[in-house]
């Protein structure tokens, strides 16, 4: 009797054990024991208890983590107590563990590791044209980084370049070309825990004492009463320094004569060309700490372009093509004495368009281009009358528009306006289109005579708005290499 009491008693103590150890069971998920992350990483782990056991996190100093939201490190209670690590510090380096209030426990090792990074005062560098300069990169990490280098993606060779002990890059006899090339340090950890390899690239500022940039023009022409521009443009590292000396004096800001627009690497100098004294020689002179440059430009007298003759070449949906004749006055004159007298007459190089409903008075820039007889207005809109008026450019100056004149009451044409039917019928067969019943689209376009010619012209809408929008996409816009 004695012995089955004993035996009831040793199988409830063995029952006892079993429940209390099952109940202290605590599982981490994921179940790592050894944690390893790189400094600003973020890390969770859930903490699993059994019967749903009450359950604290502590750190390695044996502190209580609490849920505060504010905190780095927190705690957050659901079906499991779960730890968040955010933004991880060396600091945070140690033992954590999960601890029931039956005493089960479960703990991790959280190693936090130095990832590699690069100093960033070497992500710019400078460097003296024609001498040899050391490149350095600097790159830290969990322990002490390998430097590798490539140049243009590939690996640096001699003469041009060397590989110290010290794993800096020697650049031999720098040029401005070495400036244009990608250089990239790449550093790597393979010693760490967790191996690491990070990229830099650096950026090569050659300096150089100023030059004139490629194709700089020297010779500059102006016109007797207006303003005139020389343009002095140069390449140097660090940005240069501009002077203007015109007859052995130094311009400066206070010269009413002169304005000074300083940018960088250039200097504009405009001229108010009051008299024949301001023709000549001007001096720029441009100097930064490796050097000094000094260049003379001419200003020499122009003629103001004459103001053109236009002439209606086409009307078409949306624009017209204007044919251009140059006026001149008949003039008894030498041409050598008319050129000595105003200026030496230079090519004209494009024209500055206006236009204007016949309602408004507002004249507006217009949309237009040059071709090898006149320019090419778009953008019109169909049925409206506009007027159009153009001045010539040539390099010293642009000419004068001829000031409007008021269309007759009657309607009728003021002067005998050229007009080609021949042209607008070849533009239809061009494109093999049919002509369809005409609308009147009116343009007035102004001239260098006393009045201005308006005229209405009958132009054919082709087709339908689709063709009429093909027509515009590749007529008009190829207008100047058709013709």
């Amino acid at each position: 009797m004695d012995f089955m009491v004993k035996l009831g008693l040793l199988a409830v103590a063995c029952l006892g054990l079993v429940a209390l150890t099952s109940g202290q069971q605590v599982t981490l998920i994921p179940g790592e024991k050894n944690v390893k992350k790189f400094i600003n990483e973020s890390y969770f782990v859930s903490c699993q208890t059994p019967d749903g056991l009450r359950a604290d996190w502590y750190n390695s100093r044996q502190q209580k983590i609490d849920g505060n939201p504010q905190n780095r490190i927190r705690v957050e209670t659901s079906f499991a107590v779960d730890l968040f690590l955010t933004r991880i510090t060396s600091q945070d380096s140690g033992t954590y563990t999960c601890v029931t209030n039956r005493g089960g426990r479960a703990s991790f090792n959280l190693n936090v590791l130095r990832p590699i990074t690069f100093d960033l005062s070497y992500a710019e560098q400078s460097a003296s044209e024609g001498k040899m300069y050391t490149m350095k990169c600097v790159a830290m990490g969990q322990n002490a980084p390998k430097i590798y280098w490539k140049v243009d993606n590939k690996n640096p060779m001699a003469p041009k370049f060397r590989i110290t002990k010290e794993n800096h890059l020697i650049i031999q006899n720098v040029t401005r070309e070495d400036g244009k090339r990608q250089y990239v340090c790449r550093a790597m950890d393979m010693e760490s825990p967790v191996p690491d390899a990070k990229t830099m690239n650096i950026t090569l500022k050659v300096k150089t004492k100023p030059r004139m940039v490629h194709g700089a023009r020297l010779e500059h022409w102006g016109v007797l009463g207006e303003w005139a521009n020389l343009t002095c443009a140069v390449n140097a590292e660090p940005p240069a320094r501009f002077e203007w000396v015109f007859k052995d004096r130094t311009i400066t800001p206070n010269d009413e004569n002169f304005i000074l627009y300083p940018q960088e690497n250039t200097s504009i100098l405009q001229v108010l060309v009051r008299n024949e004294v301001k023709f000549g020689q001007y001096i720029c002179r441009a100097r930064n700490d490796q050097g000094y440059m000094e260049k003379g430009m001419i200003l020499h007298k122009g003629q103001k372009p004459a103001t053109p003759v236009l002439e209606i070449d086409l009307v078409a949906h949306d624009g017209a093509r204007i044919r251009v004749r140059e006026f001149r006055n008949p003039s008894t004159r030498d041409p050598a004495q008319e050129e000595g007298r105003k200026g030496k007459a230079l090519p004209i190089t494009g024209y500055v368009v206006q236009y204007k409903m016949m309602t408004r008075s507002d004249w507006k820039p217009a949309n237009s281009s040059k071709y090898e007889e006149g320019f090419v207005i778009r953008d019109l809109q169909p049925g409206i009358t506009y007027q159009v008026r153009a001045a010539s450019r040539n390099q010293a100056s642009v000419g004068e528009y001829r000031k409007t004149c008021p269309r007759n009451n009657t309607g009728k044409v003021d002067g005998d306006w050229p007009t080609s039917t021949q042209t607008k019928t070849n533009f239809a067969q061009l494109f093999g289109l049919q002509e369809l019943p005409s609308h009147s689209h009116p343009i007035t376009v102004l001239t260098s005579k006393t009045t201005s010619w308006s005229i209405s012209l009958s132009t054919s809408i082709y087709m339908n708005s689709v063709i009429w929008t093909i027509l515009n996409l590749i007529t008009l816009s190829t207008l100047a290499l058709i013709i």
